[in-house]
């Protein structure tokens, strides 16, 4: 890089580069973080050699790295692959919004390629270096070629935001002032909070599902604080990335970012804080897997619905929604410190609910949606084929709740309270498909938040009383 600039290559910086030059420092700040945490991970490995080398299975290796005996600087190392997941995420993502905003420059395609190959090629050898118990010459690769990629990525960056071609993406708007309580009420307004309870309620229903009693009261209170951090920098991020969309959507242009109370990066600073403490409180605080499930719940939420489905496809709810599955995982390891099947069974209703919940409400907003350009089914398919699917995933939710009757893992309490609150779901979306109007969508789309608490609340009740 010193030949590169020594030979008169061009000037760069991040200052006046818009939505790209946030990216890449984005990228750079999880490369540090991910050094970091691979610094830890290095010690934890060097530090415990003898001990992790005398286990025989890769699952013991584990186990002494989040086991209830596990210590402390093993558990930390585990942060290293949750980082580099988080890291890669976006480092591919802003390679190749590099390569989408500088298509013209070849430098530029060919170090987003470099830059993407050896970051693979490194979790590969990451991961051989895992289950190998981290050889020193190994770790020295590893970290040799975490140099040589950091590299590749400083040369995208010099050729993608030269300082003598600058791109200004938006105008500077200017700051609007607002007093202490406004500044507060809007970065609440940040997190979505109405969004988060119901999300915030399945986790911890899921605690007492998992727990099949009350769980202690001072880690419910733990669980909720960092699951609600974790959502609402989700929420934040979604700001930031659908700025253009909030602006045409009515029910959206009032947000914090759009009225610009709160700055972009002040708003991307906030998102970053919470999810580093939500993942701090939960790992330490309940338990790792806890933290690594909301954790994966953030990543699916920004970068599988929010970047790369929701301007793509009208199936970005079907697969995207996933996202909102994430809480019952959190609560249910955060008692058990495990994922049993029936965890998963509580992710797989809520996977199967979101389409019938969110496509009642995308019939009621639809003008917005397509005002702002998003393919949500009823802009793409239009209402008919829309009530068509919630049908669909309202009688496939039905089937799902026969699955623990069948298998002996739920009770009579859950049968007669499933059973009334399916009926109950099928008969609003019979009504909204024979006589279709907006007041028949609000209604399935009321009940479906009223039914997926219900039958949380039923599920918790029969695991803590007749199973």
């Amino acid at each position: 890089m010193m030949v590169h600039f020594a030979k008169g290559g061009k000037r760069w910086g991040f200052e006046g580069q818009g939505g790209i030059g946030s990216a890449f420092k984005w990228a750079m700040g999880s490369f540090f973080l991910l050094g970091m945490t691979g610094a830890i991970s290095a010690m934890g490995k060097t530090a415990f050699s003898t001990k992790l080398e005398s286990a025989n299975t890769f699952l013991e290796r584990v186990q002494m790295h989040v086991g209830d005996q596990a210590h402390p600087i093993l558990k930390g190392g585990l942060l290293h692959p949750l980082m580099a997941m988080a890291a890669g995420l976006i480092l591919i993502f802003t390679c190749r919004l590099a390569s989408d905003r500088r298509s013209d420059d070849p430098q530029v395609e060919r170090w987003s390629n470099w830059t993407i190959w050896l970051y693979v090629g490194q979790t590969a050898f990451g991961i051989a270096n895992l289950i190998a118990s981290a050889p020193v010459w190994m770790q020295l690769t590893h970290l040799a070629l975490a140099l040589v990629n950091w590299i590749t990525l400083v040369m995208l960056a010099v050729h993608t935001m030269p300082r003598t071609e600058r791109v200004i993406e938006t105008p500077k708007e200017a700051a609007v002032k607002a007093t202490p309580r406004d500044l507060i009420k809007a970065y609440v307004a940040l997190t979505k909070p109405r969004v988060i309870s119901l999300l915030l309620f399945t986790t911890v229903a899921a605690m007492f599902i998992g727990a099949r009693g009350v769980p202690s009261f001072w880690l419910i209170l733990l669980v909720c604080v960092g699951g609600y951090m974790s959502a609402g920098a989700a929420n934040t991020f979604n700001m930031l990335v659908e700025k253009d969309l909030d602006i045409a959507m009515e029910r959206t242009a009032s947000r914090p970012t759009i009225t610009h109370v709160i700055s972009d990066q002040a708003a991307g600073i906030f998102a970053g804080t919470l999810a580093v403490l939500s993942t701090v409180i939960l790992w330490f605080g309940a338990h790792p897997l806890a933290a690594v499930m909301a954790f994966c719940g953030l990543l699916c939420y920004v970068f599988v619905y929010t970047l790369w489905l929701k301007r793509r496809t009208w199936q970005n709810i079907v697969i995207g929604g996933a996202a909102g599955a994430f809480p019952p995982l959190v609560g249910f390891a955060a008692v058990t410190g495990e994922l049993s099947p029936y965890a998963w069974f509580l992710f797989a209703l809520i996977f199967t609910w979101t389409p019938v919940h969110f496509w009642a409400l995308a019939i009621l907003i639809k003008d917005d949606y397509a005002k702002a350009g998003v393919p949500m089914l009823p802009v793409v398919k239009g209402d008919r084929v829309t009530v068509m699917q919630i049908g669909l995933y309202a009688v496939i939710t039905v089937l799902l709740c026969i699955v623990p009757l069948v298998q002996g893992q739920a009770g009579w309490i859950y049968g007669i309270g499933a059973g009334l609150l399916n009926l109950g779901l099928l008969v609003q979306c019979a009504g909204l498909w024979k006589n279709f109007d907006k007041a028949k969508a609000r209604g399935v789309f009321k009940y479906s938040m009223v039914y997926l608490a219900l039958i949380f609340v039923v599920i918790a009740m029969d695991r803590m009383w007749t199973i």
